[in-house]
């Protein structure tokens, strides 16, 4: 993925499309290039772990819900208690979590419940990766197609 991202820079990373599908169909926008991560498995997973819950940034919120109904709601239930709510069945079958901070949505729900959670993302990049605090990333731009970036400030 890496390797295409770098042949083609201004290539628009696509998953789930719901923020991208606003902007083409209704602002007209056309994108040259678009990469699909549907294939990059490790953004699909989804696996409980002895201390974390770990959510691949590619896995469609309706899937994420499955997950967290029962009896595994209640190790999470901030996060059990949002899905539900997050816009229409239609969306959630293809909206992610990823995508949701990824384009620094104005409607994205996602974010206050991973702070509330004290979550962390992991980041990848051809250099490597790394974990930074959700509270540590800001997401600036319009909330059509802004990347998340780490800042140095903390919020208190």
């Amino acid at each position: 993925m890496f390797e295409l991202l770098a042949r083609h820079p201004d290539a628009v990373l696509l998953s789930g499309g719901t923020d991208l599908m606003v902007s083409s169909n209704q602002r007209h926008v056309r994108y040259p290039t678009l990469l699909s991560l549907a294939a990059v498995s490790e953004l699909q997973r989804v696996e409980w772990r002895a201390a974390e819950f770990v959510i691949g940034a590619g896995v469609p919120l309706s899937q994420l819900e499955r997950e967290l109904h029962g009896e595994r709601g209640a190790e999470l239930p901030l996060l059990a208690q949002l899905l539900p709510l997050f816009s229409s069945r239609l969306i959630r079958n293809r909206a992610t979590l990823g995508g949701n901070l990824g384009t620094a949505s104005p409607i994205g729900d996602g974010a206050p419940v991973l702070l509330a959670l004290g979550a962390e993302l992991t980041l990848a990049s051809a250099g490597g990766r790394r974990r930074v605090p959700v509270r540590r990333v800001s997401l600036p731009g319009d909330g059509h197609g802004a990347h998340p970036r780490p800042c140095g400030r903390t919020a208190r």
